[in-house]
């Protein structure tokens, strides 16, 4: 079992997301292992975003034990396989920002980008298209996270 550190959970929106405190998305979590969650991030204009945070709050890759990287790899494998089998989309990112104020925490967004992704709005402009378009409606993240969990 992961130990809470209190200190970060009121100041670390990664952590209030993976105590249930401010939930990412309004369906399940996807899969939950010893070290690391899969959620699919809300809201979004596709199917397909997922973010795989560490469950205990890490600031630095340099902090990952030999245990979470070599979950981590299992995790993406997985992630890529159900994806794939799931969604027709144009290709997969892999981005790992975590130097927002409150979500210094470490984390993973694994984006499977629809085709209809602009030119201009592709690659690390991913986060823009995602604030720029019409969200998908609740029902379809929750009904995606429990096939995905379901499969997992």
């Amino acid at each position: 079992m992961i130990e809470l550190d209190v200190a970060h959970l009121y100041n670390c929106e990664v952590c209030l997301a993976n105590n249930g405190v401010e939930r990412i998305n309004p369906g399940p979590t996807i899969y939950k292992s010893t070290h690391w969650l899969v959620e699919h991030i809300y809201p979004c204009p596709s199917l397909g975003w997922l973010v795989i945070p560490t469950r205990r709050h890490v600031e630095s890759l340099s902090e990952l034990s030999g245990q979470e990287w070599m979950e981590l790899g299992g995790i993406l494998q997985r992630s890529s396989e159900l994806l794939r089998a799931a969604l027709d989309y144009e290709k997969e990112y892999l981005i790992s920002l975590y130097e927002a104020e409150r979500s210094k925490h470490v984390h993973v967004h694994y984006v499977a980008k629809p085709h209809n992704v602009p030119p201009e709005l592709k690659g690390p402009k991913i986060f823009e298209w995602r604030r720029t378009q019409p969200t998908l409606p609740e029902k379809d993240i929750i009904e995606f996270c429990g096939y995905m969990k379901e499969r997992f």
